[in-house]
């Protein structure tokens, strides 16, 4: 009978750079969690700056002993970070029989299906993968290497999308070393399969949403990257052929799963590419081998695309037109130092709250209203209540920022505000 694997066996590693917020934000939210199922959370930390650390010295003077702080100097070349992610990895599978890699601004949902995850834990699984899948893929367990590859190799590009043994991350210290000397983005990925087709272990997926994005995460992150095609030709290609020949019949598949699932070189995603600076002809010329093997949609489309002025994807681009309006509106409201009611608690509602607290200074929240008074994602954020619409006639205030994405919801929102007496110039959507 096999020995169950205790939780305190697993870790939580979470490297950081700079992200004090964001770690922060993610201890308040799940440390408690992670406390009362025995999970140490271990946080690899490679800022130039003590604010990482004080916060997390912080949680540890408050007794959370399942929280560890490790500091790291980044190599001057590590421009990803990926040396640090290795070391890290390495010595966490030391201490660790599982280790469970994890952004700093992902907020693991482990809560909503940690029965499944202890399961496989205690049945000596290898690989556990977790990852929310729309096309039909239920759950799996003793997945073959190559259908594993096939079939989830885009979604394995997330991290906190998978937990590793400590005898696979042993099995991987040689491949994360030599992707390391190809300079790219795929270190983790690419190391995890190239050890799967030499090794034989057990691999489960759980069909669930992994996490949600905390409010702490950057604006447009991906639309201010200009290295998009770059990123992808290496991280879904140069990766990819680097596998060994056991994975011959499938590499096509799973690049082009790629597109098929995030949608990035669709029809559509030609145009957000060339609106947010990434595609061009000279990038096209160079990367269009690697960007031919990841979609069916005709290159001529991608090569049209790279020729319209950017000005022109920009205006009919959603993925580049909704946060490039919410700075904006959020530039205008902190120019003027307006006072804001922020209507709606939601997730998209605290992010906004996060960002006009700690970059528009001259941004005054007097209040935050919203249907449900007991936003569990605002009590980390705002030390006021939630009042009600009807009461927001009793503040003084010039503008109502509704933070609801749906725009029919808004729209309703809106002749609720109206209705209660808010001046229609003063209400705007973000």
């Amino acid at each position: 009978m096999q020995e169950s694997v205790n939780k305190s066996d697993v870790c939580i590693l979470i490297p950081t750079y700079n992200r004090n917020d964001a770690v922060d934000y993610y201890l308040k939210k799940k440390l408690d969690y992670f406390r009362s199922i025995k999970f140490d959370v271990v946080i690899y930390d490679s800022s130039r700056n003590d604010l990482t650390k004080n916060v997390v010295e912080k949680y540890i003077r408050q007794g959370y002993s399942c929280l560890k702080y490790v500091h790291y100097k980044d190599p001057e070349d590590d421009l990803y970070g990926n040396t640090k992610v290795r070391d890290a990895l390495l010595k966490c599978a030391d201490d660790y029989e599982y280790v469970w890699l994890c952004g700093d601004t992902a907020i693991l949902l482990l809560d909503e299906y940690e029965d499944q995850v202890f399961d496989l834990l205690e049945k000596k699984y290898d690989v556990i993968h977790i990852y929310k899948n729309e096309l039909g893929l239920s759950s799996e367990v003793d997945l073959d290497y190559r259908l594993f590859f096939k079939n989830f190799f885009w979604s394995m590009t997330h991290w906190c999308a998978f937990i590793l043994s400590r005898r696979l991350i042993k099995d991987m210290e040689k491949w994360m070393t030599e992707c390391l000397e190809m300079k790219n983005t795929g270190v983790i990925v690419y190391a995890v399969f190239k050890a799967l087709a030499y090794g034989n272990y057990k691999i489960a997926y759980i069909n669930h949403g992994v996490y949600k994005h905390s409010p702490c995460r950057g604006l447009a992150a991906a639309m201010k990257n200009k290295e998009m095609l770059k990123g992808f030709a290496e991280m879904i290609n140069v990766c990819v052929d680097c596998l060994p020949g056991e994975y011959d019949e499938v590499k096509n598949i799973a690049k082009k799963s790629f597109t098929e699932n995030t949608g990035t070189f669709s029809w559509q995603g030609a145009i957000d590419l060339r609106a947010g600076g990434s595609l061009s002809v000279k990038k096209l010329i160079r990367y269009k081998k690697h960007l031919r093997n990841m979609t069916d949609v005709p290159m001529a489309w991608f090569y049209l695309w790279s020729i319209v002025p950017k000005s022109v994807a920009r205006k009919i681009s959603p993925q580049y037109l909704a946060p490039i309006k919410e700075e904006r509106k959020l530039n205008k409201l902190n120019k003027n130092a307006s006072r804001v009611i922020i209507y709606g608690a939601g997730e998209h509602g605290v992010r906004i709250l996060y960002k006009i607290g700690h970059d528009y200074d001259n941004i005054k929240i007097v209040a935050v209203s919203d249907k449900n008074s007991d936003r569990d994602w605002l009590k980390m954020n705002w030390e006021h209540g939630v009042i009600p619409l009807a009461d927001i006639p009793k503040y003084d205030y010039d503008s109502i920022a509704v933070t609801i994405l749906n725009k029919k919801v808004y729209k309703e929102v809106r002749k609720q505000l109206m209705q209660a007496g808010a001046p229609a110039g003063s209400v705007f959507h973000i």
